[in-house]
């Protein structure tokens, strides 16, 4: 399996203590994964965040008095909603990685 190398500056800081050799420089681009927004739903107050996931955005909706989130997937031409029974957000944002791993399992992905 071959993977992308990215290392953000605040990385290699970091990897300096993890590391006895070896340390990555920081590289250019976007990050493969990153929280675009956290905050209240302008429609209804719920707590909502929406992230860049390797090239996919994801909105998560939490509902917490009725014990229930929605993972919206936008990928080009593709939608998709996904409601998932949790408690937290952490649960849903948990949800939403499951889910991006099963859809990049897809035939057509």
């Amino acid at each position: 399996m071959t993977i992308q190398q990215f290392c953000s500056s605040r990385g290699a800081d970091e990897l300096k203590w993890l590391r006895i050799t070896g340390v990555p420089k920081p590289t250019t681009g976007t990050a493969p994964i990153v929280l675009l927004f956290r905050g209240p739903s302008e429609e209804c107050g719920c707590p909502e965040e929406l992230w860049h996931v390797e090239g996919f955005l994801y909105l998560i909706h939490m509902e917490p008095t009725a014990g229930k989130g929605e993972i919206f997937l936008m990928a080009g031409d593709t939608e998709e909603q996904i409601t998932s029974q949790v408690t937290t957000l952490d649960e849903l944002r948990a949800e939403m990685f499951k889910q991006h791993a099963a859809f990049m399992q897809r035939p057509e992905n």
